[in-house]
């Protein structure tokens, strides 16, 4: 559901609707719910929920071909289209009627050349009005890095390699960089038997970040660099220093996406993101940290003309 708040004249009108997707349509169609939510993906119950949903796509019974999203999860405005994000889809085109009333004019597929999911938080430079985007999948190549132009149109793709598939729910750029997350929490279903969600940490991994010049034709020129396990939802800015990218991001330790499905005061209380400043040195290869609160931080806004700067 996308919220709207127009001013005019001295009064303020407020408006809120479902973004119509391709699982909104269905669902309303059926008079419930039929699409698996992360959620439910827990333990032998959600192996059936999984199962049950790929039954019903191969009988023809739902139709994923145009995507299973909700686009719900952000908001961005990118060559003079407003676009509803969830990173399990495309985006959906908005339209924001002179009443103030918000319509979905449909889905954004870059004239046929997205086809993958697209990140819920991609990254408009202020300054040349390009977006970056990418998206992540439970199939090779697990991570697709793209640009889009000012013009909005979506250049090649950019496959990445990583060694298994793993949720990246955001990145980075600076001026020249974008900034990839390898974070150790792996898709993972045959977990669900022994009573774990799909996506399963690993605290004996190390946090990788792979750091790519942001106009590369492929993946040759990344570099890695590792740092102290650990898992990041939302960063909150990047930007260089001399031969450093500097990474300002909310860190969780043992993330556990349960407590994401928990009570309010549960999540308060436990879901403890800390502000940290990392630095990549691409002279050296090394890597270092330092933690910038110890209050709970998370969905962190920047004035966002200072994007990548």
């Amino acid at each position: 559901m996308v919220h709207g708040m127009r001013i005019k004249d001295g009064k303020a009108t407020y408006v809120s609707r479902y973004v119509k997707t391709s699982r909104l349509k269905q669902e309303e169609f059926f008079g419930g719910a039929k699409f698996m939510k992360i959620g439910d993906l827990k333990g032998l119950f959600g192996l059936f929920t999984v199962n049950m949903q790929i039954l019903r796509a191969k009988l023809k019974v739902l139709d994923v071909s145009y995507g299973t999203g909700t686009g719900n999860t952000a908001l961005v405005y990118h060559h003079g289209k407003l676009l509803a994000l969830s990173e399990a889809d495309k985006p959906y085109v908005l339209k924001v009627l002179e009443d103030g009333d918000l319509q979905t004019l449909g889905m954004l597929d870059y004239d046929k050349r997205l086809a993958h999911s697209f990140t819920a938080h991609p990254k408009v430079d202020p300054f040349t009005d390009e977006m970056f985007t990418f998206g992540y999948a439970h199939t090779k190549p697990y991570l697709t890095y793209r640009v889009i132009t000012k013009d909005g149109e979506m250049l090649d793709p950019v496959p990445i390699t990583i060694p298994a598939p793993v949720m990246i729910h955001d990145f980075a750029i600076t001026e020249n960089y974008a900034i990839f997350m390898d974070l150790p929490l792996y898709f993972q279903p045959k977990e669900m038997v022994k009573g774990q969600l799909i996506f399963t940490f690993d605290p004996t991994k190390k946090a990788r970040f792979g750091i790519l010049p942001r106009y590369s034709k492929s993946e040759a020129q990344i570099r890695w660099f590792d740092l102290p396990n650990c898992f990041i939802f939302h960063n909150a800015n990047a930007w260089e220093e001399g031969d450093e990218v500097v990474l300002i991001t909310c860190r969780l330790e043992n993330p556990d996406l349960d407590m994401v499905n928990g009570a309010v005061k549960e999540k308060l209380e436990n879901f403890k993101n800390e502000l940290y400043e990392m630095r990549f040195n691409l002279k050296s290869g090394a890597a270092s940290q330092k933690q910038l609160s110890v209050s709970a931080v998370d969905f962190p806004r920047i004035n966002e003309s200072y994007t990548g700067r």
